[in-house]
C-alpha cells in the first residue's frame, strides 16, 4: 500500500472516531437560524420563515424558540404569514435531546418596517 493511502486511512479513521466521540458524549452542536427570505429589510404583511438547525441529524430534537428572551415556540421552523412591527425582535433558538440541550444559537434580529411587502 502506498504511503499516502495509508495516511488517508489513518486521517479518515481519526475522523470517524471524533464523531463517534462527539455524539456519544450527548452534545449537541450549536443551532443556527436561517430567515427565507433573506434579508435586512423586512417589509409589513411580507411571509418570513425561520428555519432551526444543526449540521446533523436531526431526528429526536426538540426545538426551543425565544424571542427577547422570552419562550414562544416548539417547533423547528417558525413561520410568520404577515409580518408586522410586533415580530420585531431578538430570535435564538435552542436544540434538546432527552437530557442534552445545545448552547442557544446566535441572535437574528427582525426589524419590520412601515411599507407593505412589494
Amino acid at each position: 500500500m502506498a504511503r499516502h493511502e495509508e495516511l488517508f486511512i489513518a486521517v479518515i479513521t481519526v475522523l470517524v472516531c471524533l464523531v463517534q466521540e462527539s455524539k456519544a458524549d450527548g452534545n449537541i452542536p450549536k443551532p443556527q437560524i436561517t430567515q427565507t427570505p433573506v434579508g435586512s429589510v423586512i417589509y409589513r404583511n411580507e411571509k418570513i420563515t425561520l428555519n432551526c438547525s444543526v449540521p446533523w441529524n436531526s431526528l429526536g430534537l426538540d426545538y426551543i424558540w425565544y424571542k427577547d428572551a422570552t419562550l414562544f415556540n416548539s417547533n423547528q421552523i417558525y413561520t410568520i404569514d404577515s409580518a408586522d412591527p410586533s415580530r420585531n425582535g431578538e430570535y435564538k433558538c435552542q436544540v434538546k435531546r432527552d437530557n442534552d440541550t445545545s448552547e442557544l444559537s446566535d441572535p437574528l434580529t427582525l426589524s419590520v418596517v412601515g411599507k407593505d411587502v412589494k
